[in-house]
């Protein structure tokens, strides 16, 4: 086969490969569920093909969209149905913050007593790991959209650390105990008296 022969071939073969209007349409909405980033990268390539209408870039702009959209997608509902490493990365952000508390207290007791804006009952959780810490105040904070309290400890040593208490309402299902290290940031979570427990401390 000549080498003109052979590139005669080839164009008939990207032609017969060229994807309709309806099936690029069709790989777009599939890629809707797509983190936003990915979606605006699969726009941008779907629009290129349909400036650059030949069967050769087509048929490689399919296979690109196939390959920006189905992996990632994957990668991105593992972590959105992982609520507990999403509130501890948020745990972690905020506790680097550092931010000075709204309320000074060394109890649970006044700190419930002064945050009426929490829509649960503010508890001092049994389970904490670290038994000999210190309250030294609070203030709000939201934790996955809904309202929290940020409570601020400290040890014997003076370390802080930062204690996130928040609702279980419309939050999936949580396992008891689970542990994240988040940027240098220890998070423990756990589930306690139906609310939602995280403490965040330097891993130093």
């Amino acid at each position: 086969m000549t080498n003109r022969r052979l590139d005669d071939h080839l164009k008939e073969y990207y032609a017969r490969q060229q994807l309709r209007p309806e099936k690029l349409d069709q790989l777009i909405a599939q890629a809707t569920t797509a983190p936003p980033i990915q979606k605006s990268l699969v726009r941008n390539l779907i629009a290129s093909t349909r400036r650059r209408a030949t069967p050769q870039f087509a048929a490689v702009a399919a296979l690109l969209v196939i390959l920006i959209s189905l992996p990632l997608t994957r990668w991105y509902y593992a972590e959105e149905g992982n609520w507990p490493l999403r509130a501890a990365k948020e745990i972690a952000l905020n506790h680097k913050k550092q931010l000075s508390a709204e309320f000074i207290a060394t109890d649970y007791a006044t700190l419930r007593a002064r945050m009426s804006k929490l829509d649960f009952v503010l508890t001092a959780p049994q389970q904490l790991p670290n038994t000999q810490l210190s309250v030294v105040g609070a203030r709000y904070c939201s934790i996955q959209g809904h309202l929290a309290a940020q409570i601020k400890l400290e040890d014997s040593q003076g370390k802080h650390y930062t204690l996130y208490e928040r609702s279980l309402i419309d939050t999936p299902t949580l396992p008891n105990q689970s542990e994240y290290m988040v940027d240098g940031i220890r998070v423990q979570a756990w589930r306690e008296a139906g609310l939602f427990f995280g403490l965040a401390s330097s891993s130093d």
